[in-house]
């Protein structure tokens, strides 16, 4: 973003403010709905943080807590940040002994220092990179470790790599995408598991 205006960057973080925090209208929806994140996953991204026990994590952007569910299922001392009112409403109906605050990762309300490691699941492409980074670097502890996860469709060398090279008319894809899940023996009964992995990205603080 080093070619871009001071316009072209004012847009920029115009756009993802305002398509970053659209989804509170669906909150019960991406509650019930969305994928949780696997153990493995969130084992690796904080395995740089030290053996700490527990460990202080910031759950950032943390929606309605499904990475949330992990942590401390895998007995982390979670605080959760989330810039939504009805996101952050949803998490705390679920969570309601996690700490959580509104914030975004632009402006963390939180002391500095104060996490072995900060969290983002499915979010970090919404943040305006350059002002969340030393936010992010402040609340980390010395070796701190951020981790951000996004969950993907698994389509390695399986049907669903098939089904997302279906359709290339927009306007008939829909149809197409029936006719092609009826035709597979994995999908024509009606109900079916969707393959997906979670992609990691982490990284330590010097």
């Amino acid at each position: 973003m080093d070619d871009l205006t001071e316009a072209e960057r004012q847009a920029d973080r115009e756009y993802r403010q305002t398509h970053g925090s659209s989804f509170g209208t669906a909150a019960a929806a991406y509650a019930e709905h969305r994928p949780g994140y696997a153990d493995a996953a969130v084992r690796w991204a904080l395995s740089p943080a030290g053996t700490r026990k527990p460990l202080r994590v910031l759950d950032l952007a943390a929606g309605t807590g499904k990475l949330t569910a992990t942590l401390v299922r895998l007995g982390a001392e979670v605080t959760a940040v989330e810039p939504d009112p009805a996101m952050l409403a949803e998490f705390q109906r679920e969570f309601g002994s996690v700490r959580s605050l509104p914030g975004t990762a632009e402006d963390i309300p939180l002391p500095s220092a104060s996490f072995d490691a900060v969290l983002v699941g499915q979010a970090m492409h919404w943040f305006d990179l350059d002002r969340a980074i030393p936010e992010i670097a402040r609340v980390l502890t010395p070796s701190g470790v951020l981790g951000a996860l996004w969950n993907v469709d698994d389509d390695r060398g399986s049907w669903v790599e098939m089904l997302a090279q279906t359709g290339p008319e927009r306007a008939r894809l829909l149809a197409q995408v029936r006719d092609f899940l009826q035709a597979r023996p994995e999908t024509a009964t009606g109900e079916f598991v969707l393959p997906m992995v979670t992609a990691v990205l982490r990284a330590t603080r010097k």
